[in-house]
């Protein structure tokens, strides 16, 4: 079943290049067409590279995370994993940063629009 989807999503997903690549090409000819794919293949690319060092750092520092607690249980002491906490919020990619920024922002300013909302008791009328 997921691979439905998935080859669904890939199938929509090439449909709307051909759509897009055929307007390009209408109007700019096939010079433009590769300078685009060649784009397309680095951005492609540099995502791969930056999951690959993603999952790499993270395999690491969860190894180092249970290395650290198997230690501590077994001389019976805390572990200590605050310098590996922060190297893991310095690893995160752009694309991942950026989201989570927006949404921050997107939920502070949610918070203040609740409060600026005045609450109503329920045999109050509402002025016209």
């Amino acid at each position: 079943m997921g691979e439905n989807k998935e080859s669904n999503k890939k199938s929509e997903l090439m449909t709307k290049l051909d759509e897009l690549l055929g307007n390009v090409g209408e109007k700019y000819g096939p010079y433009m067409i590769e300078e685009l794919y060649n784009r397309m293949e680095k951005t492609v690319q540099e995502f791969n590279s930056e999951l690959d060092n993603l999952f790499e750092k993270s395999f690491d520092n969860t190894q180092k995370i249970n290395n650290a607690v198997n230690n501590a249980i077994s001389s019976g002491q805390v572990p200590d994993i605050s310098g590996i906490k922060n190297n893991i919020n310095q690893n995160v990619p752009n694309f991942i940063s950026n989201k989570n920024e927006k949404k921050d922002s997107k939920l502070e300013s949610n918070k203040k629009n609740k409060e600026k909302k005045k609450k109503r008791s329920f045999f109050s009328k509402k002025k016209k």
